[in-house]
């Protein structure tokens, strides 16, 4: 991550510095940056010095400088560096998260219930990994919620 995106939080790079970075992340995220590095560098440039000069030489955060593109509504001006910190600050740096929904899956999903429709297993699976917010659930309203509609539509 800091190879790719190092420049974004580095202070005192060069612009040589700051070009080399920019043109590895523009091959790698060629279709999100459709720009040439010496139009990106200079779009980074601009964007650091009205950061630092607005924000009186304290450290802000790349999540802070975001919200800074976005209130002050420059966006236009600033494309790339947009992208760029919207690409970072949306990158998981674990797959964790990932791992554990499939294990969960996995525990729903075993060879005795092998015919279960896709529906149903992203119904239990959300269950299962939310199992906090399920554990708090009063079944026993939405039970009797759903025995009254069940009566209501079909009357015995």
């Amino acid at each position: 991550m800091e190879k790719r995106f190092g420049f974004l939080f580095k202070e005192n790079l060069t612009r040589n510095e700051i070009m080399i970075k920019i043109k590895a992340l523009i091959l790698l995220y060629e279709n999100e940056l459709d720009i040439d590095a010496e139009s990106f560098v200079d779009e980074f440039i601009q964007f650091q010095s009205l950061i630092s000069s607005t924000n009186n030489s304290t450290t802000i955060t790349l999540t802070d400088q975001l919200k800074f593109i976005k209130n002050m509504q420059i966006a236009h001006t600033f494309p790339n560096v947009e992208t760029c910190l919207h690409i970072f600050l949306t990158m998981p740096i674990t797959n964790c998260s990932n791992e554990r929904s499939f294990s969960f899956l996995k525990r729903i999903k075993n060879r005795l219930r092998s015919s279960m429709s896709q529906e149903k297993l992203d119904a239990l699976g959300i269950l299962s990994i939310e199992s906090d917010v399920t554990a708090s659930i009063d079944f026993d309203e939405i039970i009797d919620v759903f025995s009254k509609q069940n009566t209501q539509t079909h009357p015995t």
